[in-house]
């Protein structure tokens, strides 16, 4: 299947074939003339995976349990 994006509303459409008139299904904008791409194409895929990857990296998260040792103050 092939997606392309809105330029209007911003929202994927999707299709079987490249060819013929491809209307927005949320707007009804005429979509014939934008490039259609894969849907595995990564540079349509949300990055918001990446940035929180990229955070586990940079910022190790603390463990779930407490450490053995206690300080006293």
């Amino acid at each position: 299947m092939y997606r392309k994006t809105c330029d209007r509303c911003y929202q994927l459409s999707y299709s079987s074939t490249k060819i013929g008139k491809w209307l927005c299904p949320v707007c009804n904008h005429d979509l014939t003339k934008r490039k259609a791409r894969n849907p595995g194409d990564p540079r349509d895929l949300p990055r918001n995976d990446y940035q929180a990857n990229k955070l586990k990296v940079r910022y190790k998260q603390l463990p779930d349990n407490p450490p053995a040792i206690s300080t006293y103050i």
